[in-house]
This record gives C-alpha cells, structure tokens and sequence, in this order.
C-alpha cells in the first residue's frame, strides 16, 4: 500500500491531475464546487469500468480527503478482512475508514454529482465529533 500511496502523493503533487481529473480546480481541487464539478464531468465523460480511470479517481478522491484529514492508505482487509481490492484512507486516531475506491460506483449508481463533496463533509463532521480509539 506504500507504493500506491506514495504514487497518488506524487500524481497530486506533480499538477498531473490537472490532465486527467476534468473539473478539478487547480488552487481548491477538493472544495465543494470543485468535487461537485469533477463527479459531474465524471459522469458525463469518463468510463467507470476503465481500471485506470478508476486508480486516478482513487488517487485523487484519496490524497484530498488524507491531506485534509491527516489519514492514511490503506487496504480494506484492514477494515474487512475479505474486502479485496478495496483502497481508503483511515483514521487512525479514531478508527475511521473511509473506502475510496468505492466511490466512483457510489456516483454512477445515485448519479447526482455530490456525493464526492458528501463524503469530504460527512468525514470532516465524524472526525470533528469523534472520541480517539485508545
């Protein structure tokens, strides 16, 4: 999971989202408008079958909510111990965990075009409220 990890860092770090995440905001690429437009797009002009699409999705959605939160990759076996495949970004000091890798499906099954920038709010308000995991 490091090297996945470390490979999303470099993707967000490098500006390289800017070419493949159509919406993204160069300055903000997580805020509200931001996620609203980049799940829109997403559904309007991307495959979510395309096993690359999905790792640049993940990647991107992923990176936003650790460096907005202080999470860390990880695997879902981490979570659910029979969740292959599955990536997130967990909490730590709360026992939080986020399965990133689900929501593109999420999106393409509600097809709304917010339930990205739902997530970053949801998270944002349970690990506000949260008690730390001793």
């Amino acid at each position: 999971m490091e090297q996945f990890a470390n490979i999303a860092q470099t993707f967000i770090d490098s500006g390289d989202f800017k070419y493949v995440i159509p919406g993204a905001d160069h300055d903000s690429p997580w805020s509200t408008s931001s996620l609203h437009e980049c799940e829109k797009l997403f559904l309007q002009t991307q495959d979510p079958a395309s096993a690359w699409v999905q790792e640049k999705y993940t990647m991107f959605l992923g990176e936003g909510l650790r460096r907005a939160f202080g999470g860390k990759w990880e695997r879902g076996e981490l979570l659910i111990p029979e969740s292959h495949g599955m990536r997130g970004i967990h909490y730590p000091t709360t026992g939080h965990f986020d399965v990133v890798s689900n929501y593109l499906q999420e999106a393409v099954r509600l097809g709304v075009g917010k339930t990205w920038a739902t997530h970053f709010t949801t998270t944002k308000m349970l690990l506000s409220e949260a008690t730390p995991t001793e």
